[in-house]
């Protein structure tokens, strides 16, 4: 029952306003034709976001990953290759998705990756990662999960973008809630989460992930 739950309000989080991956599909509008999800994973985001764009390719560095990614159809191409070093033209792609990746690399790799990939888009780059200190480890079946660098929404603002807040920080990371507490007060930790939506939307430095949102054409 509980799992059954769970699945639910996972499936219904891009329609549920102040939800991460709803906010990040209200900002890809119709213009967007072309879209590179980088570090994209097993592609559970990017099959959210399928029908927003015509055309969309995922990256990853992670083979396992990649492969549930085109297993699950969330994109219509994929890449094995290293995030920093991405094998693309300027102004390649209309978007730019990078879904928490900046943790994962150390802060000057990651500042030039944001660099690289507003090179690479012609329109906007959404990026989405916790706020402040979230520590993960890295894992057995997956080295790639460690975090790395730790950002606050200042930081992204200094850099050009519009900051909006997403969840309470408690909720994530190894020490989190959503890891920590017994799969019982899963479905009351979403409901949570979705109810302080409207506050730390506007206030990202009290919520536990951000969206960050520059566009490039205007």
């Amino acid at each position: 029952m509980i799992n059954s739950i769970i699945r639910v309000a996972q499936s219904a989080r891009p329609h549920i306003p102040f939800v991460v991956i709803n906010t990040v599909r209200q900002n890809i509008d119709r213009k967007e034709l072309s879209l590179l999800d980088v570090g994209c994973g097993d592609g559970l985001m990017g099959s959210m976001l399928k029908k927003k764009t015509l055309f969309s390719v995922g990256v990853d560095i992670d083979a396992a990953s990649l492969k549930k990614g085109y297993e699950n159809n969330s994109h219509d191409g994929y890449i094995l290759c290293d995030v920093r070093i991405l094998p693309f033209q300027p102004k390649s792609f209309d978007t730019v998705l990078a879904m928490e990746v900046l943790e994962h690399q150390e802060k000057e790799d990651a500042l030039k990756s944001i660099k690289d990939w507003e090179q690479i888009a012609k329109r906007q780059i959404i990026i989405t990662t916790p706020v402040g200190e979230c520590r993960v480890a890295a894992k057995e079946d997956n080295p790639f999960d460690e975090h790395m660098s730790f950002w606050s929404p200042q930081e992204l603002k200094q850099l050009g973008y519009t900051v909006r807040g997403h969840g309470l920080a408690k909720l994530y990371g190894d020490n989190g809630w959503f890891v920590t507490a017994p799969k019982i007060f899963m479905p009351l930790l979403y409901v949570l989460s979705i109810l302080v939506g409207p506050v730390v939307y506007f206030l990202p430095g009290l919520s536990g992930r951000m969206v960050c949102i520059k566009r490039l054409d205007e």
